[in-house]
């Protein structure tokens, strides 16, 4: 998103607002408007985009692509930390507590949103696996990865 900071001007500020400035794309997909920033994730020959309002709407997203469980972590409200959320052979599903912090149901451990680490609990000191993702426009995702599931599904 655009920022402005003192004495500073985004020189992006018209091509973020303007929908149809896009040059050399391949591909349409009217599932998010084409502008929309996505976090995607792509695992062996499957991909999926998580539109990136959703993801800081709920602020933790438990889901997975193919058999890989997955967790979202909102990070601040432009950005998300994507991790793996099996630890030892259990999967773990996560929640949203107080601050900045999300702990896991099965054992109620805190965890870092930006290290995947357990800060307190049983699994203090236990580092969720990070997962390579991009933040992108959805235009640019899908003309890579046109077979893209979504997140959350529309249509």
């Amino acid at each position: 998103m655009p920022h402005d900071f003192p004495g500073q001007t985004d020189v992006y500020r018209r091509y973020f607002a303007n929908g149809d400035a896009i040059l050399g794309r391949k591909r349409d997909d009217h599932r998010l408007p084409a502008k929309a920033l996505v976090v995607g994730v792509r695992i062996m020959d499957r991909s999926k985009a998580y539109a990136l309002t959703a993801v800081v709407k709920a602020r933790v997203v438990n889901d997975a692509v193919g058999d890989v469980p997955l967790v979202l972590f909102r990070t601040d409200d432009e950005a998300a930390s994507v991790f793996r959320r099996d630890v030892a052979g259990q999967s773990l599903t996560f929640q949203a507590s107080a601050g900045d912090s999300f702990t896991d149901r099965q054992t109620n451990s805190t965890w870092d949103p930006v290290t995947g680490r357990a800060i307190d609990g049983a699994l203090k000191g236990t580092s969720l696996s990070a997962v390579p993702a991009t933040t992108s426009f959805w235009f640019g995702w899908f003309d890579f990865f046109p077979g893209t599931e979504l997140y959350p599904a529309v249509g």
